[in-house]
């Protein structure tokens, strides 16, 4: 997994956070967060997903950290 950079607002730490929903069913909607520890902004993604194996939920926390380390201008 990718290593997170720290908050672009504050410098604070990040931290990855899972949440998921039964939506009916066997399907569920996953959710992978990285929040700052410090100020609280979040950068997050969602997936309905159904029988999914464990690469899928990795995949998702990849897109999270992708998105919380993306920063204009780099």
């Amino acid at each position: 997994m990718q290593e997170l950079k720290t908050c672009p607002f504050c410098g604070g730490e990040a931290k990855t956070i899972f949440d998921y929903n039964q939506v009916g069913g066997d399907s569920f909607v996953v959710s992978a967060y990285v929040k700052c520890s410090q100020c609280g902004v979040v950068r997050y993604t969602t997936k309905d997903i159904k029988n999914a194996a464990f690469e899928d939920v990795i995949a998702l926390f990849e897109k999270a950290i992708t998105l919380w380390n993306t920063r204009t201008g780099e």
